[in-house]
């Protein structure tokens, strides 16, 4: 390899093994170092690098040489080619560049997004582990003088560890993480420990132990004493079971950059010695069992067991998409769990909004299940609870509540509840909820939106105001054209019907155009949080066809004075 000088971890040759799939030049390319006379040790932008499958000549340390490794891309690489004879030289151009930057320790540059190591999960079966943790809790733990301590766990439904209270060794509380109602209603706990230490636990150049002697050893690097942390936590864990044992550091979010937050990792310790169990020739103490854990399941030869551990955070499980703060940071009353009230409900929470109270006194029933967002399990139940019961499960996050009564509540607690609502969304379409809104004695200025739809689902009527109480005249001036247009467009037309015998009209609308029309509406309230409207305003979405649909219009009209 011309211009790679061998260090103590790159040789100045090695064999590798390049597979492809067949579908190429589509599909992947992987890049394996061989059994024989490969590269052992594992770098940053690489896989686990141990011997992987037995039967097979290649470790598993694949290297990572996708077009978003800028430490490879640099201004040398544009897009990736997918010519038949072009994407296999340039995947080999970038394993080339890949060994010198490995070789002269550059893999990792300066304000590149930090890489944690990867640490092998060769144990069955993997648990998934969860914790919370940003630049709040960091500061928090930047507070807090332990580096060791108990750690209280729930296990989930679908099996997931949950982190809930973090306590000092002696069981005292340290802090308790902000999880959502389900995490927040889990009664099962199990007791791991947790211990801090400086950095990753590595082994040159970036390599995951995999021993407990190699943990040892990792420890030492950063002059942590292993034995030492452990001590005063053993007795926790002599009861026969096996427990978690997280292990954390801070981490940038840059490389070279500042400590942005607390990442655990996640071990499965063994049973250590318990009840009169102990070493031969000592006494049935902690001493006796110290010694015979060493020599027995805690040996420098004995495997670790690391578990999958994921940071719930709420930033990090919403990088996908989320609202701006200034919704998601909102308290948001939803009056209405109906068609268009569940679909919106649904948007927000999974968008990050996760204080959302939903009011609906009715029931759901088979007929709503056409364009609503419950399920046949559900019907009988109150709407509120069902949806907020549903949508809960969405998030850890997630903190709805519901009122299973009509809007205005009878209840002091539930009218207390709406009083600390920042914005107050009516999804009912009722003009007897929209006056009794302008009725219910609000203590102090809000956002108010109200919205509803046209026959068949072709508009939505958003209207927005501020202040102390919804303008229920306001309302009215602005929309009576629009709901007057809508009866004329529908002249001679009949109500769909449901149902034998006595005339029973609902509304008609398709579920296609209540979630358009949904999606609509979350995106005027994202606007209308952000910029508030300085007088009473109506903006009507309107959907365009011709012999099919192509696109929306949008009307504004704002009440003069």
């Amino acid at each position: 390899r011309p211009g790679i000088e061998g260090n103590e971890f790159i040789p100045a040759e090695s064999d590798w093994y390049v597979l492809v799939e067949p579908s190429y030049p589509w599909g992947a390319i992987w890049c394996y170092p061989a059994k024989d006379e490969g590269i052992i040790h594992t770098f940053p932008h690489q896989a686990y690098n141990s011997l992987g499958n037995p039967t097979l000549p290649w470790r598993s340390g694949n290297i990572c040489l996708d077009p978003g490794v800028h430490t490879l891309g640099r201004n040398a690489y544009g897009s990736e080619p997918f010519a038949v004879h072009r994407r296999l030289r340039w995947r080999l151009e970038r394993a080339l560049d890949w060994l010198r930057m490995a070789a002269y320790g550059k893999l990792v540059l300066p304000d590149e997004p930090f890489e944690r190591p990867p640490f092998p999960h060769e144990a069955s079966p993997i648990l998934t582990i969860a914790y919370t943790e940003d630049t709040e809790t960091y500061a928090r733990w930047q507070d807090i003088p332990d580096r060791s301590g108990l750690v209280d766990l729930s296990e989930s439904m679908s099996g997931v560890i949950i982190t809930r209270c973090f306590r000092r060794s002696s069981g005292r509380i340290l802090w308790i993480p902000s999880w959502g109602t389900v995490v927040g209603t889990m009664t099962s706990v199990l007791r791991g420990i947790w211990l801090r230490i400086t950095e990753p636990p590595v082994l040159p150049p970036w390599q995951a132990p995999t021993t407990w002697g190699e943990f040892r050893t990792a420890c030492r690097y950063q002059g942590v004493n292993l034995e030492e942390m452990f001590q005063p936590l053993m007795p926790t864990l002599r009861d026969g079971r096996r427990h978690i044992a997280l292990i954390g550091y801070p981490i940038p979010e840059f490389s070279g950059g500042p400590i942005s937050q607390m990442r655990w990792e996640a071990l499965l310790l063994p049973r250590v010695a318990s009840g009169t169990k102990t070493a031969q020739g000592f006494r049935p103490n902690e001493i006796g069992q110290r010694y015979l854990d060493r020599t027995t399941v805690l040996r420098n030869d004995d495997h670790l067991e690391w578990q999958d551990a994921e940071n719930w955070a709420v930033q990090e499980i919403t990088t996908r998409g989320r609202f701006p703060i200034t919704l998601t940071a909102s308290s948001i009353a939803i009056i209405g769990a109906g068609a268009l009230g569940s679909v919106i409900t649904e948007l927000l929470t999974r968008a990050g909004c996760t204080r959302l109270t939903v009011v609906d006194g009715d029931t759901v029933a088979t007929g709503n299940l056409v364009r609503h967002t419950l399920t046949m399990d559900d019907i009988g139940t109150a709407k509120a609870s069902a949806l907020v019961r549903r949508l809960n499960n969405v998030t850890p996050h997630a903190s709805l509540t519901a009122i299973n009564n009509y809007f205005p509540p009878e209840e002091e607690a539930d009218r207390a509840r709406l009083q600390h609502c920042d914005i107050v969304v009516d999804c009912t379409g009722s003009d007897k909820v929209l006056f009794a809104l302008e009725q219910f004695p609000w203590d102090n200025q809000r956002l108010f939106i109200s919205f509803s739809l046209s026959l068949r689902a072709r508009r939505l009527y958003c209207f927005s105001a501020v202040g102390n109480t919804f303008p229920h005249s306001a309302f009215g001036a602005l929309i009576e054209p629009w709901i007057t247009r809508d009866l004329d467009e529908h002249t001679g037309w009949d109500l769909p019907r449901e149902g034998i015998g006595c005339w029973h009209p609902v509304f008609p609308a398709r579920f296609d155009d209540i979630m358009l029309l949904a999606a609509s509406a979350v995106k005027h309230l994202e606007a209308t949080t952000t910029n508030r409207p300085p007088a009473p305003t109506l903006i009507v979405f309107e959907q365009l066809d011709d012999d099919g649909f192509i696109g929306m219009r949008r009307h504004v009209e704002v009440l003069d004075g």
